[in-house]
């Protein structure tokens, strides 16, 4: 079954993948992938993935997939795997978000020490 292009440029500017930026059609699936990893970067850092002083910096933020884990000191508390996790569902081309369809069942966010209960 072959996926329905869409051509929808509805939401927050801060969660668009790069394709739902321009004129074109695009896949729903990798765009949403790059959506959940926007939500996953913001949930184990507390910031927004592209943040800028107006829309237009923003664009291109996102356009050129320009994500930097930053502060420091937020994301070393933040495991490896979910770093590299979140690298591979925010990638600039849409085909290379597709080895984020298969996510891997669970990553631990702290690590293998993580005192938490619930990792």
């Amino acid at each position: 079954m072959q996926e329905t292009k869409l051509s929808d440029t509805s939401g927050t500017l801060n969660f668009m993948a790069p394709e739902q930026l321009g004129k074109s059609t695009y896949k729903g699936k990798p765009a949403d992938v790059w959506s959940c990893g926007c939500i996953l970067f913001m949930l184990l850092s507390g910031r927004l993935p592209f943040e800028g002083p107006n829309r237009n910096i923003v664009q291109t933020k996102i356009r050129g997939a320009m994500l930097a884990f930053e502060p420091a000191d937020v994301w070393q508390q933040v495991s490896d795997s979910a770093k590299d996790l979140i690298r591979k569902m925010v990638r600039r081309f849409a085909l290379s978000r597709s080895i984020a369809l298969s996510l891997p069942t669970h990553v631990n966010p702290c690590g293998p020490s993580c005192p938490r209960p619930c990792c």
